[in-house]
C-alpha cells in the first residue's frame, strides 16, 4: 500500500513538473508569439566543384525548391533563402538563423539546413512560420535527389536524372529531358515536356497533368485509383485501354514512361 502511495506520488510530481516547465516556457518566451510579426530574408551563395562527384542530395523541411541548368561544367552554384517572421527586438539581433551544411567529402554531395536555436524551449523556436528555400544551378553528368516537406519544386532545362521525394506540395518539369522520379504525398505534378529519357511519377492525392510536344514519344503505363484518365489527340500503338489502367506506345517508344495516381486524375493534353 505504502509503495503504491509513493509511485502514485512520483507521477505527481512528474507531472507537475512537466506542467510547471512548459508554463516557465510560456511566462518567458512564448508572450513573443502575440507580438506584431516581421518578414526578414536571409540569403546565401556557395560554389561547389562536381568534379569526382557522381550525386546531389538535398534534404530540407518547409521551403520551395527550383532546379536549373548550370552553364558552368562541373560547377554547382547553392543559393539558399530562409525567410522568418520576427518581432521588432527579433529584427534589431545582428546574428544568423540558419546553418547551412554542404558535405563534399565523398562522391555523394549532402547539403542540409537548420534553424539555429535561440533557447531550449523549441516550441517557441524560430522554426515557426519560417521557411528555407533552395535554387540548386546543376552542371550536367550529375544526379539530383531531393526529400522535402511543404513546398514546391519546380526542375526547369535540365538534363539531369532527378528524384523528387515530397510530402504537402507540388512539383513541375518545364522542358526537362533527363530521367525523372517523383513520389509525391498531398499534392499534384504538371509538366510541359517535349522529350525524357523516362518518366516514373506517383501522387497520393493529387493530379498528374502533362503537355507533350509533338514528337514526345515512350511507353506509357498509366493508372489511377478513384480517378480516371484523360489522353486526347495522341497517336497511341500497342494500346491496352481498361477504365482504371492504360498502356500504350506514342513515337519509337523509347522511353518509360510510368504514371500513377491515388485519389486523383491523369490528364495528357498535345501541344498546340
Amino acid at each position: 500500500m505504502n509503495t503504491l502511495k509513493i509511485k502514485s506520488s512520483g507521477i505527481v510530481f512528474t507531472v507537475f513538473f512537466l506542467v510547471f516547465s512548459l508554463l516557465s516556457g510560456v511566462f518567458f518566451t512564448g508572450c513573443s508569439l502575440f507580438q506584431k510579426r516581421y518578414e526578414k530574408v536571409e540569403k546565401k551563395e556557395f560554389t561547389v566543384n562536381t568534379a569526382g562527384k557522381k550525386k546531389i542530395v538535398l534534404n530540407n523541411t518547409n521551403g520551395d525548391i527550383k532546379i536549373t541548368k548550370s552553364s558552368v561544367d562541373s560547377v554547382l552554384i547553392i543559393k539558399a533563402e530562409a525567410t522568418f517572421h520576427l518581432t521588432k527586438k527579433e529584427l534589431k539581433e545582428e546574428r544568423e538563423r540558419i546553418n547551412i551544411s554542404i558535405d563534399t567529402l565523398e562522391s555523394i554531395i549532402n547539403i542540409k539546413s537548420d534553424f539555429v536555436k535561440e533557447n531550449k524551449f523549441t516550441i517557441f523556436n524560430i522554426k515557426y512560420g519560417s521557411d528555407i528555400s533552395y535554387e540548386l544551378i546543376v552542371p550536367d553528368g550529375i544526379e539530383v535527389s531531393i526529400d522535402n516537406t511543404n513546398g514546391k519544386t519546380e526542375v526547369s532545362e535540365v538534363n539531369n536524372k532527378v528524384d523528387i521525394n515530397l510530402t504537402n506540395g507540388s512539383v513541375k518539369l518545364i522542358h526537362t529531358t533527363g530521367k525523372i522520379s517523383v513520389d509525391i504525398t498531398n499534392g499534384k505534378i504538371t509538366g510541359d515536356l517535349d522529350s525524357t529519357k523516362g518518366l516514373n511519377l506517383k501522387t497520393t492525392n493529387g493530379n498528374i497533368s502533362l503537355t507533350l510536344g509533338n514528337t514526345f514519344s515512350g511507353k506509357f503505363r498509366m493508372e489511377v485509383m478513384n480517378g480516371k484518365i484523360t489522353k486526347k489527340d495522341f497517336d497511341f500503338t500497342n494500346v491496352d485501354d481498361e477504365k482504371k489502367y492504360f498502356k500504350g506506345t506514342l513515337g519509337n517508344g523509347d522511353a518509360e514512361i510510368k504514371l500513377e495516381t491515388i485519389n486523383g486524375k491523369i490528364t495528357l493534353t498535345k501541344k498546340q
